[in-house]
């Protein structure tokens, strides 16, 4: 008997200790962490316009890089087409991975820096299945996981997701000509 009991705490304290030494990630918005040792990996629910920022956590077994990948979901309210992914606290993108909408279809707009990378999509390229995910989160589309460099980071980074509204080619033509129909109007006048 106390072997058996002595054997059920030891695999307790395992258990234990293993979720103590992976990455964590937590923030309004964060509504599922997946993540795990060297691997963040989290879903979030964009309702407004309004950025979500994470605080990650890492473990003592979290020595990187760290695998990124995510399903960012998007609220009936809220209005995007495109996104920004910044790492703070010394973290940086080692490899920015692909994007794909819930049919695998890949977005090819990522512009992308040490700390920042930007998303382009078309309003109807994305959500048709309910989210956009960042790598491969699935493990389904055979898509690029991205990576974070943590070699100059103590503890935890910052990541802040924030959605933007960025004009159609469209719309902003149809502004420029009014301007110069309104500017000659004036000079006419």
């Amino acid at each position: 008997m106390k072997r058996m009991l002595s054997a059920l705490l030891a695999a307790a304290a395992l258990l234990l200790a293993g979720s103590a030494g992976a990455v964590t990630i937590t923030g309004a918005g964060i509504i599922n962490d997946a993540s795990g040792t060297n691997l963040l990996s989290f879903d979030a629910d964009v309702t407004s316009a309004s950025p979500i920022f994470g605080s990650v956590l890492l473990g003592p077994a979290d020595t990187g890089p760290i695998t990124l990948n995510s399903v960012i979901f998007k609220g009936a309210s809220a209005a995007f087409n495109a996104f920004e992914l910044t790492l703070t606290g010394g973290a940086t993108f080692s490899f920015v991975g692909d994007v794909t909408d819930g049919l695998g279809n890949f977005f090819p707009n990522i512009v992308a820096g040490a700390t920042s990378a930007i998303v382009y999509f078309a309003p109807n390229q994305a959500f048709t299945l309910g989210g956009i995910e960042i790598g491969d989160p699935l493990g389904l589309t055979g898509a690029y996981d991205w990576t974070i460099d943590v070699s100059g980071v103590l503890g935890g980074f910052g990541l802040e997701l924030r959605p933007y509204l960025v004009p159609e080619p469209g719309v902003l033509a149809l502004l420029g000509v009014a301007l110069a129909l309104l500017v000659r109007k004036r000079s006419l006048a």
